[in-house]
């Protein structure tokens, strides 16, 4: 998440757009998830459960690469495989407002 985020603010510099797509999962390595920042808040979609058992890291990785007000994230992938059940079904705010922005 650290280099992705930081190639883009290399890439669009300091006139970035407030709302971007940070993670396009397929080339950044983690196929199933996008993660799209929309001015202080991210969304993290999930297109596939195949990468839900990333999910706290990738999850961590934002709030320390990217210091959100909040991240949402929201689930296109059905129901959950009995394997993965004990990963919280996503469609919810998962972080709450940080102190430090």
């Amino acid at each position: 998440m650290q280099r992705a985020a930081q190639l883009r603010w290399l890439l669009l510099g300091p006139d970035r757009p407030t709302a971007l797509r940070l993670f396009a999962g397929e080339s950044e390595g983690l196929p199933g998830v996008t993660v799209d920042r929309y001015g202080d808040f991210v969304v993290v979609q999930w297109y596939s459960s195949g990468a839900l058992p990333w999910r706290d890291e990738l999850l961590d990785a934002i709030a320390e690469a990217i210091h959100p007000r909040g991240i949402y994230e929201r689930s296109d992938c059905g129901p959950w495989p009995a394997r993965l059940r004990r990963i919280p079904q996503p469609e919810r705010v998962v972080k709450r407002p940080l102190s430090k922005w």
